[in-house]
């Protein structure tokens, strides 16, 4: 991820050895993370300060498109088969109103749920309750 005054936050792609650095977002995309898979990039936006989305698009930074489109939500975590993200939420459009919650949706943004209650103590920017997967046993 790249930061200029011209482009905001952005994503870029870059080869292992430092050559041929491609930039493929512009904005204020903050938060990437690869799929597993390596075919597609998870982030968070935050054009709307207030409102921030999580956005998938496939890794040369084609076919865009929000997996939320409400709340505030933030920090995704790809599933390791690449199929689901998980991230950090509020339900409401308020952060004061209800504490955050860790949701689990389909990378296209279908079947979202919460897999905390509200009423939880902990809150989205610290970092030991950010979104992680686990292999199962």
């Amino acid at each position: 991820m790249g930061h200029s005054d011209s482009v905001g936050y952005s994503i870029f792609v870059v080869k292992r050895d430092g050559t041929e650095q491609q930039q493929i977002s512009y904005g204020l995309d903050l938060q990437p993370e690869w799929s597993p898979d390596g075919t597609r990039i998870a982030f968070t936006n935050v054009q709307d300060s207030y409102h921030p989305q999580i956005f998938v698009m496939n890794a040369d930074g084609t076919h865009r498109h929000a997996v939320t489109t409400s709340g505030a939500n933030s920090d995704p975590s790809w599933s390791p088969d690449s199929r689901e993200l998980m991230y950090d939420g509020y339900s409401s459009d308020s952060p004061t109103a209800n504490p955050s919650r860790i949701f689990r949706i389909n990378a296209d943004g279908s079947d979202a749920r919460a897999l905390t209650s509200d009423g939880s103590d902990f809150y989205a920017f610290s970092e030991s309750w950010l979104p992680a997967w686990k292999p199962t046993p």
